[in-house]
């Protein structure tokens, strides 16, 4: 995708596209999140919000692709984006005075058993360290 978000806005006009590999399971959303670009993250999120909850063969999701990657504004965006309500899941502690809301669960582990968190720390990215710990 390299950051052309004409492209990209043309081939969501496309019949017939690919969302998913095949082989890798890696979606638009993972391409677009490599491809460091907020805006062109933001086009693919509007036209496949449900690809947030998505993972690759690997058990990486894309929170775990943008930590990985370390742009700020692309982790910002897939945890502050206004999602539906159907995507969001809520969970409370047992005495229910506290509960949790997410779409992207900051906890989710790959494959390998590495949060975001774990893969933001290990590339050096601090200011997605600081971010995911707020």
């Amino acid at each position: 995708l390299n950051g052309q978000i004409d492209v990209v806005e043309a081939l969501l006009n496309v019949r017939g596209h690919m969302l998913i590999q095949p082989n890798t399971h890696d979606t638009v959303l993972h391409a677009a999140i490599s491809s460091q670009q907020p805006e062109i993250v933001l086009l693919i999120l509007r036209a496949f919000t449900h690809l947030i909850q998505s993972k690759n063969v690997d058990g990486s999701t894309p929170l775990h692709w943008a930590s990985q990657c370390g742009n700020l504004n692309v982790v910002k965006l897939l945890m502050e984006y206004a999602y539906e309500e159907d995507l969001i899941t809520l969970i409370e502690d047992a005495s229910t005075r506290f509960s949790y809301r997410f779409v992207a669960d900051v906890n989710a582990l790959d494959s390998k058993c590495r949060t975001a968190l774990y893969l933001a720390v290990a590339n050096s990215h601090f200011d997605v360290v600081k971010y995911l710990l707020e």
